[in-house]
């Protein structure tokens, strides 16, 4: 069977480091956020922000940088870089949640990936610890989980739209009705750092916990894999959370060029669970109503993480579900 290749149209992309030279070959992570966003909006320009290392100390100085420098001409951003709750230092993430705090209340909105193993965030199955990822479980940042999406297609294989869409889970054990086939699963839960915010009051169980996605996308790998260029070659079967991260912050770039200016966008927060509350919630988001996000026993891992269950409205497997484009766009 060939494959199709469509081109799309180059986006402005502009690159900065903060902590040192900027390195001239890419990194899949960045680049598969840089090719995700552009895809959804073409007509962005995409600052991509690099620190010295991947460590926690680079990432204080990224977030600081973005929001202290950037605030004023970079109004949503995105990231796929983050960790579980358990493995981070609670003073970083007290002092990383302060950026994130002055960024939402300066009208810079941040989208982050949920994470790719489930309800298993640390990747430690021994300790049977359900986790999340921050800074997706931040208050001020919006949480993107993983969905699988079904599609109608014709005997050619050609895609001719939506059909149906479940949670994004684990498929590599092969056991009988334990994924899609996929090498991960959309991350989800609730936060054993941050007490439930008011935005989300109305629409989860009463744990007290900040929880999360809030949203979710696209993400698996196999079935519904993507290909991005990086380093001047191309990679395919590229998925994941950080797929599905950086298309919402895309849509949300798309709602500032619709208004005008980035003063007259709310809070992604406020704003989309506001519209899920309304009757028209049909019409905003897929509802994603199947599949689980657990981590699966495995010959290699007999520890079983219990997942959730996606559920009509909000769930922590799809949080409010996936985007409707051009409607989400005209109602926000």
């Amino acid at each position: 069977m060939a494959i199709a290749h469509v081109w799309l149209p180059a986006a402005t992309l502009r690159s900065v480091a903060i902590d040192g030279p900027l390195r001239a070959k890419g990194n899949g992570e960045s680049s598969l956020d840089v090719d995700s966003a552009t895809s959804i909006a073409p007509d962005i320009t995409f600052l991509q922000v690099v620190g010295h290392t991947p460590s926690n100390h680079d990432f204080d100085n990224v977030y600081k940088y973005i929001v202290d420098s950037l605030g004023s001409r970079v109004h949503v951003v995105t990231t796929s870089w983050g960790s579980c709750e358990q493995d981070n230092n609670r003073g970083e993430m007290a002092l990383d949640n302060s950026y994130f705090k002055q960024a939402y209340a300066e009208g810079q909105w941040w989208f982050s990936a949920a994470g790719d193993q489930g309800t298993d965030d640390c990747e430690d199955g021994h300790t049977r610890a359900l986790s999340v990822d921050f800074p997706g479980s931040s208050p001020y940042v919006v949480s993107v989980g993983g969905t699988y999406v079904e599609t109608y297609q014709t005997k050619a294989r050609k895609i001719t739209g939506w059909k149906a869409e479940r949670v994004w889970a684990f498929g590599n054990c092969k056991l009988k009705g334990n994924g899609d086939g996929s090498n991960g699963a959309g991350g989800g839960g609730a936060s054993i750092v941050y007490a439930k915010p008011p935005f989300q009051q109305a629409l989860t169980p009463a744990d007290g916990a900040r929880d999360v996605p809030d949203v979710s996308l696209i993400s698996d790998d196999v079935n519904d894999g993507v290909f991005l260029a990086d380093g001047g070659s191309i990679q395919a079967g590229i998925g994941g959370t950080s797929d599905a991260a950086p298309m919402w912050a895309a849509l949300l770039a798309i709602v500032e060029q619709e208004k005008g200016s980035y003063m007259n966008v709310a809070s992604p927060l406020e704003r989309l669970y506001a519209l899920a509350e309304t009757s028209s919630y049909a019409s905003y988001f897929h509802d994603v109503i199947g599949g689980n996000n657990g981590v699966p026993a495995c010959a290699h891992d007999i520890s079983v993480f219990k997942g959730f269950t996606a559920v009509q409205g909000f769930d922590k497997a799809s949080g409010l579900g996936s985007f409707k484009g051009t409607n989400l766009v005209n109602a926000y």
